[in-house]
């Protein structure tokens, strides 16, 4: 009986720990300048500044705009210091929408991915305090070109002499994963080994209501990740920081809409606006992140930070992220605290029937948020429209899979007045 007991013990254990959730926030170069970074760099884990472009060859553009923000005394770097051992890694971006169109070539031959590797390890050497690199192909083509992906950080790996976080993205239900998963090396190790995060952009689909980044597409991105037997605790849930005009796919920045109707800040159940602007209110963000927590994800995922509203404001996502992350901590400890002191202070018996209705509990939890039957059958949207951004304006990065608001294209309507 005892060395049930024990078993219990352990298992109990496990069904409590787990690592803290990953927060990744993307910055793009056009914030640089508006973000408050001592707010972003205290909110998140993981930063990565927005981007530079490959070449064909094997070169980088386009660093410059990264550089001045990586010098000592820039905003983000004395952000850094004041954080001290709590400050966020530091990653960037390589590509991106707008940015990809030379990934297939400089990585389809050794030549060139063995010198944008030699380039990236002088990078770090000079730059200590960037923890890695983001690989943000818009997207590759098919297996040949994801395998060449994992040759790259391969060799990045060997010419970086330390540790880094590498990190990638791709689009769920767009027939991605059934490409990369199977990939091997010849050395047998898996497509998904050689990086540390893989981001799911799941707000890159309309529903049939055309809503984007439902509960419903959570459950089906994360469901198709599970279903190709790959390792959960590498993927991150994407999560926008805009909303899309249901009629007319124009996309606006979280900040303007709540901005545009104030009273929204304060009702955190309404997904909504007047204008017919579908977005992520502070309830269901909480929920992402829930379910990220309870489905062993890595993390969460941001495009994009500079959408937030500030701290000062009360009414910023990223703070009901972090606090959501804190409560489950803080649960989990609880829990743990709690079944560890009844398992002591019972007999055998009793602490059978306690860990028993926790087991129990856990069960229901598991039972109440399984993926329906239904969740995964709902027919593939029709693409929206796509929004005409003035010339003069910036680009902003990572658009869509083709059928989706885009990370770059979340925030049109608001840069279009702003930035």
């Amino acid at each position: 009986m005892m060395r049930c007991l024990l078993l219990l013990l352990a298992y109990a254990s496990r069904v409590c720990e787990s690592r803290d959730l990953a927060i990744f926030a993307y910055v793009p170069e056009y914030r640089f300048s508006s973000v408050n970074w001592r707010d972003v760099c205290d909110g998140v884990t993981h930063l990565v500044m927005f981007s530079v472009q490959p070449t064909a060859d094997g070169d980088l553009r386009g660093f410059d705009a990264l550089g001045n923000m990586f010098k000592p005394g820039s905003p983000l770097r004395q952000a850094l210091q004041e954080l001290g051992p709590q400050a966020p890694r530091i990653l960037f971006t390589i590509g991106g929408a707008g940015r990809s169109e030379h990934f297939a070539e400089a990585v389809a031959s050794g030549k060139s991915r063995k010198r944008l590797a030699k380039l990236l390890a002088t990078v770090f050497e000079k730059l200590p305090f960037i923890a890695g690199v983001d690989l943000d192909w818009e997207s590759p083509q098919n297996q040949n070109e994801w395998r060449d992906l994992g040759k790259l950080v391969k060799d990045i790996r060997n010419a970086a002499g330390r540790q880094l976080i590498v990190t990638t993205t791709y689009h769920p239900r767009s027939g991605a994963i059934e490409q990369f998963a199977n990939v091997k090396s010849k050395s047998g190790s898996k497509f998904v080994d050689y990086f540390d995060y893989i981001h799911a952009m799941a707000y890159t689909h309309f529903d049939p209501d055309r809503k984007h980044s439902t509960a419903a597409m959570d459950r089906a991105a994360i469901e198709e990740w599970y279903h190709m037997g790959l390792p959960l605790d590498k993927l991150t849930l994407g999560v926008p920081f805009f909303g899309v005009q249901r009629k007319s796919g124009e996309a606006k920045g979280y900040s303007s809409i709540i901005d545009t109707e104030p009273s929204l800040a304060d009702r955190v159940g309404i997904d909504e606006s007047k204008d017919g602007t579908y977005f992520v209110n502070a309830r269901s963000m909480s929920q992402k992140v829930q379910m990220a927590s309870k489905r062993g994800l890595g993390g969460v995922m941001i495009w994009e930070i500079g959408q937030d509203k500030p701290f000062s404001s009360g009414a910023s996502l990223l703070q009901n992220i972090q606090k959501t992350v804190r409560e489950g901590r803080s649960l989990e400890s609880s829990l743990r605290e709690m079944i560890l002191t009844q398992l002591h202070a019972f007999g055998e018996d009793q602490a059978i029937s306690v860990f028993s209705i926790i087991l129990g509990a856990v069960m229901l939890v598991k039972v109440m948020t399984a993926t329906r039957p239904r969740d995964l059958l709902q027919p593939e949207p029709l693409p929206p429209k796509p929004s005409r951004a003035k010339a003069s304006e910036p680009s902003e990065g990572k658009p869509d899979a083709s059928s989706a608001p885009a990370e770059g294209d979340g925030d049109k309507a608001e840069d279009n007045a702003d930035s």
